[in-house]
């Protein structure tokens, strides 16, 4: 097991969907922002078809979710921001997707890359994630499933700004309590670091091999 201290440098993230960053990824976007580190997250949906009961959708919801997105990414720090604007829940239909995510990667040249695991059950996610370059060092989030990671952050420092960031999340927030979810998950990945109250573990894959700041101080869980 990998307690992992993630490399300096510019980060991108790839978010299926405006709040996607924070849920997956948020507590170590929080620690990059406070080192000082780029964080630019491209968001892939504008999330228009998650729509709240009763409330409103389309167009509108899709502002909405854009402006949330603003306004949670300014909690963790992140502010190089892009909404491509592909289409929501038909995500492995957009044309021209991994061209999106090479001319992104070519650009920026990250330290690090945050994307969706491929085996993650929304079909939104596993389509970015199969668009992201097989050469490409990105590190695999988790969102709908916690299987086995490769590595886990202690996040325990940045965890109150990755629930504050996830609160500006009104809209979705009506449709579950992600912010329940956010909790139980960062309980379970801190069972894998001794003296860690909140973790988020990434997997590899072939998407890379861990580099700098690893070490191997982890435990093995309390529970599987």
């Amino acid at each position: 097991m990998i307690s992992w201290n993630p490399p300096r440098g510019t980060v991108v993230v790839l978010a299926p969907h405006p709040d996607d960053e924070t849920i997956g990824c948020g507590g170590v976007l929080r620690l990059h922002a406070r080192r000082g580190d780029r964080v630019v997250v491209a968001f892939a949906t504008d999330g228009e078809r998650g729509a709240p009961p009763g409330g409103p959708s389309g167009g509108r919801l899709a502002a909405i979710r854009r402006l949330e997105a603003r306004r949670a990414c300014a909690v963790l720090g992140a502010r190089a921001l892009e909404f491509w604007g592909c289409p929501d829940a038909r995500l492995a239909s957009a044309r021209g997707l991994a061209l999106r995510v090479r001319e992104l990667l070519a650009r920026e040249r990250p330290a690090v890359v945050y994307a969706p695991a491929a085996d993650d059950p929304h079909a939104d996610h596993r389509a970015l994630a199969r668009a992201v370059p097989a050469a490409a060092r990105a590190w695999r989030y988790e969102i709908g499933s916690l299987p086995r990671p490769d590595a886990v952050a202690d996040v325990s420092a940045a965890f109150e700004d990755k629930l504050r960031a996830l609160r500006e999340y009104r809209s979705q927030l009506r449709v579950a309590d992600y912010a329940a979810l956010v909790r139980r998950a960062g309980l379970c990945r801190s069972l894998w670091l001794d003296g860690c109250a909140a973790g988020e573990a990434f997997r590899l894959g072939s998407f890379g091999q861990p580099k700098q700041g690893s070490s191997t101080r982890g435990r093995s869980p309390v529970r599987k």
